[in-house]
Order: structure tokens, then C-alpha cells, then sequence
């Protein structure tokens, strides 16, 4: 399959900011326009993991990297040309009813900002839950909602592996 690639993640939660929750829901949106690239981009975190002695499992999460670390990964990624979106949404201060519709909401909004550049691209989604049907379930009503939205094909398919080592 040709067309761009899309990997999609977020950071926050759902939960209400009154009780813990964090105050907004940020979803980033890292948009490859070759998809050999993305796969020399791959190669190049693999190859970092081992430079830094960190395990082939190992994530790159912002928070719990060193500041060092963290200027070593976005050089090494700075050398592939892709493009990145993002989308934040302040959360009511009682939280939201529908979680799902939340996430729901921030996704569409970050791709209709990466809009034409992701005609007919395949979404990866780094998911978290554990359940395949779920899995499933998001990734059809991602896929239906964004296309939907923008009244043509944005995403061609968009697929949901779980966490850990999330591949193209």
C-alpha cells in the first residue's frame, strides 16, 4: 500500500481535573509523506536504542527521558522529513461523560489540521488497551469519524497494534 504514513498518539486522560485529572487532552500527529522514509526514521530509533544501551522493547516517552536523551532522539529524528501536528483540548473542570467522544474529538481536529497531507494515509494508533475487539472498534469509528468529517478518504486505513514497539 503507497500513500503517506501517520502515527498517532496521546498524552493526558479523561478523567476530571477537579479529582486528579490532568487539565488538557493533547494528541500529536507525526506525518510521513514517503513511507521508506518513516521506515529509515525506524531503522534510526532501533539503531539509537543500541547506541544508548536501552533495551529493543524501549520507548522513546518524553517524560521519563533525560533532557540529554531527548535532544539525542529529536536530532536523530530531525535528519527524516516529516511533518507533525497537534491538537489540545481543555477539559471541563467536572471532566467529560464520554471519554471515548473526547478522544474522538481531539483526533479529528488534529487531522483535519494535517488536512490534504494525509489523503489516502494509513493511521497508526499507539493503543492502549489490550483488548483486540476494542482495538478494533476505535480504529473503525477513527477511521469513519475523521473521513466523515472531511467528506473524503484522509485515512485509507488506520490500524491499532498495542503499545510497545508500535511498527509500520
Amino acid at each position: 500500500m503507497s500513500g503517506p504514513l501517520a502515527f498517532l498518539d496521546e498524552s493526558g486522560d479523561p478523567g476530571a481535573p477537579a479529582f486528579g485529572g490532568s487539565r488538557l487532552f493533547v494528541v500529536g500527529l507525526v506525518l510521513f509523506a514517503d513511507r521508506a522514509v518513516a521506515a529509515a526514521c525506524d531503522a534510526r530509533i532501533d539503531q539509537l536504542r543500541a547506541e544508548l544501551g536501552k533495551p529493543n522493547r524501549y520507548e522513546f516517552h518524553f517524560r521519563t527521558n533525560t533532557h540529554t536523551v531527548r535532544q539525542i532522539f529529536l536530532q536523530s529524528a530531525s535528519s527524516f522529513p516529516f511533518m507533525y501536528y497537534a491538537a489540545a483540548i481543555t477539559k471541563p473542570e467536572r471532566g467529560v461523560n464520554k471519554p471515548e467522544e473526547l478522544y474522538l474529538d481531539a483526533v479529528a481536529l488534529v487531522c483535519a489540521r494535517a488536512g490534504s497531507a494525509l489523503d489516502g494515509a494509513r493511521l497508526v494508533v499507539d493503543a492502549g488497551s489490550r483488548d483486540k475487539r476494542a482495538r478494533q472498534r476505535l480504529a473503525i469509528a477513527i477511521r469513519n469519524r475523521v473521513n466523515g468529517e472531511a467528506g473524503r478518504t484522509l485515512l485509507a486505513e488506520v490500524r491499532e497494534p498495542r503499545s510497545q514497539r508500535v511498527r509500520t
